[in-house]
């Protein structure tokens, strides 16, 4: 899959790259985060499109060193329970 300059590969379920017990939600502890052109625009075409969020676009600060970054983002979950994030 691909968004924009991000790529995901997904794979089936098979034996050679089990890392634990299959449960659901498999994507228990998983967030992807993908980096997009315009985070507004993406998170209007996905309401429009009855796309649940399980974050609504915000802006959030985090700290990296001592310096302080703002990002717009916003989170929808997957059907196998993988947060997926899309931020600017």
């Amino acid at each position: 899959m691909q968004l924009e300059n991000n790529q995901i590969m997904l794979e089936e379920k098979n034996e050679n790259w089990n890392v634990g017990k299959m449960e659901y939600p498999y994507g228990n502890g998983i967030n992807i985060s993908m980096r997009v052109i315009d985070v507004d625009k993406k998170y209007k075409e996905l309401k429009n499109n009855n796309i649940k969020m399980f974050l609504d676009l915000e802006i959030h600060e985090y700290k990296v060193d001592n310096k302080i970054y703002k990002d717009s983002e916003f989170l929808i979950q997957d059907p196998d329970g993988y947060l997926l994030r899309f931020n600017n």
